[in-house]
């Protein structure tokens, strides 16, 4: 199946017919993707990029809570 968009606007995606590339479907993003719409392709890159930073970090900050719970636990004891 080949699957076609337009760079400057994700909003759809383009899957052609596998023996006619001039019939295709027309599928639009689900609920999930919705923070992307109307968003060119390198909009949502930057996007996800920085959702991966936001992620990383709030993970450390996680890890550095249960270490720092814990040591207090293990003081306590």
């Amino acid at each position: 199946m080949k699957v076609s968009y337009d760079p400057r606007d994700m909003d759809e995606i383009y899957l052609h017919a596998v023996h006619c590339t001039m019939k295709f479907h027309i599928c639009t993003m689900t609920e999930r993707s919705r923070a992307y719409q109307q968003m060119s392709i390198w909009e949502v890159e930057q996007q996800q990029e920085i959702e991966k930073h936001i992620s990383a970090s709030r993970q450390s900050r996680e890890q550095i809570s249960a270490q720092i719970v814990s040591a207090f636990n293990r003081g306590m004891a």
